[in-house]
């Protein structure tokens, strides 16, 4: 799944419109500079997550391309097939929903369309979109049934009541600390294990002027995915390497790099070895992941995982 999700990484690069070296590069970042490598494995959600949310992305900008029903289709079942992987994630809908709005809508101002058939378009790209949604809900409310005996206490893959145990999650949250650690902590922080994440900060305004719908679309992917950790009284994610419930976005960080090939001279010759340094101490971090054994140092020391403890 993971090499999986660096060739799909590649191929969205290059569909923005980024060189072939730079899309080489951002997939080499992703597959050996950042947590997604460790994360490849084991056995935990996160690598199906990550290609999952890609694809949605890759597949409806692809839709405002090219107006292909196909790629819509795609991307539906895609993200309805991460809300079946992990019911929370039922919050990226939203994100998308709007950005195919605003992408029919603007696409059939332009032909001249009037009102009610703009409207009309919009509505039936949303239903497309979500219709897998509602199929995957339905195949888990059917398990719910068989396993528990309720429909709506199963569908997050459990006998309680679901409302329950999201106002739980809240009343244990502490969004402060879990957004200082994720960000700035040694144990947990987004931008220690998985360094190329740092120039996400330097090249989201770059792209946002060349592509304003799709860096506000991954933007938004973005800052949802975190306030969703961050409320989470789990937020470190366990016994896991760095912050687990990140591994997700990374794709999404590393795609605006690709901008600083527009960066004139010697800007960019200073940020591509910025990159590649970054690349080379993620690429050592993820070497301390992968040649060791996180569950021995937890039975041995008894405590969680860090970069330095282990």
């Amino acid at each position: 799944l993971t090499a999986l999700t660096c060739v799909l990484l590649f191929e969205t690069c290059l569909t923005f419109g980024f060189r072939l070296r730079t899309a080489l590069g951002i997939a080499c970042l992703f597959g050996l500079g950042t947590i997604a490598w460790p994360y490849s494995k084991g056995f935990d959600r996160e690598p199906l997550l990550s290609f999952l949310i890609l694809l949605s992305f890759y597949s409806v900008f692809l839709f405002s391309r090219t107006n292909r029903k196909r790629w819509l289709i795609l991307g539906g079942f895609a993200a309805g097939y991460l809300v079946f992987t992990k019911f929370i994630q039922a919050m990226v809908y939203p994100f998308f929903v709007v950005y195919l709005a605003v992408v029919v809508y603007q696409t059939l101002r332009a032909s001249g369309a009037s009102s009610r058939q703009r409207y009309l378009a919009i509505a039936q790209a949303s239903l497309v979109f979500i219709w897998s949604l509602v199929v995957f809900l339905v195949l888990q409310v059917i398990y719910a049934l068989a396993r528990f005996g309720t429909a709506y206490g199963g569908i997050g893959g459990s006998k309680l009541n679901l409302l329950p145990v999201i106002l739980n999650e809240f009343a244990l949250s502490q969004p402060v600390t879990a957004t200082v650690g994720l960000l700035f902590s040694a144990d947990k922080s987004i931008f220690l294990y998985s360094p190329p994440t740092v120039l996400f900060l330097v090249t989201w305004h770059k792209w946002f002027k060349r592509s304003p719908k799709e860096a506000l679309l991954l933007l938004g992917l973005v800052l949802i995915e975190f306030v969703s950790t961050a409320t989470r009284w789990e937020w470190w994610g366990g016994p896991r390497w760095g912050a687990r419930y990140l591994v997700q976005i990374i794709p999404l960080l590393l795609i605006p790099i690709g901008m600083i090939e527009s960066f004139a001279q010697p800007a960019r010759r200073y940020w591509l070895a910025f990159a590649g340094a970054l690349g080379a101490v993620g690429l050592a971090v993820q070497g301390i992941a992968v040649t060791t054994n996180e569950r021995d140092y937890l039975d041995t020391i008894g405590q969680y995982p860090t970069l330095v403890g282990q």
